[in-house]
């Protein structure tokens, strides 16, 4: 009978510890209108901004969805992006005091497109959020960025 009693009292507390755990659910439609030039180190290179305006001129504009689930308690999370007709999984990347995420493979329609990352960022209140799209370019030595945010 103790055992019976034990196990309903150790159901009882794991129920009520995911009852209080903090799950955190949204949404974001994004416009993606400002360009920046990169360079494949990573750093923002204006230098080339005006390349990227004119390799990027059909994408300026595009529209893209993306949701998220973030447990705050646990620490587990997920993202999917939704853009030019194609769903995107995303990792957590695990920048303190940020919830970002990032592509982790990017289907070959796109990647036809040169698109090589979708990051999702946003901040530790799950608002200001951004999306940035990352094209490479192998024959050049700068990569473009498509986003829902200026980035300089």
């Amino acid at each position: 009978m103790k055992s019976l009693i034990s196990t309903a009292a150790s159901l009882t507390v794991l129920m009520s510890a995911s009852a209080i755990a903090d799950d955190h659910t949204g949404s974001a439609d994004f416009e993606l209108t400002h360009v920046a030039a990169v360079l494949n180190t990573g750093p923002v290179d204006p230098t080339h901004d005006e390349q990227c305006d004119a390799l990027l001129s059909d994408h300026v504009g595009l529209h893209a969805h993306s949701s998220w689930e973030v447990n705050t308690t646990t620490g587990m999370m997920s993202a999917t992006t939704t853009v030019m007709d194609a769903e995107i999984g995303m990792f957590p990347m695990g920048i303190s005091g940020h919830y970002d995420f990032m592509s982790s493979s990017i289907p070959s329609g796109l990647s036809e497109q040169h698109v090589d990352r979708v990051i999702l960022n946003m901040d530790d209140t799950f608002e200001n959020q951004a999306l940035r799209i990352l094209f490479v370019y192998d024959d050049q030595d700068f990569n473009c960025v498509l986003s829902s945010d200026a980035m300089h």
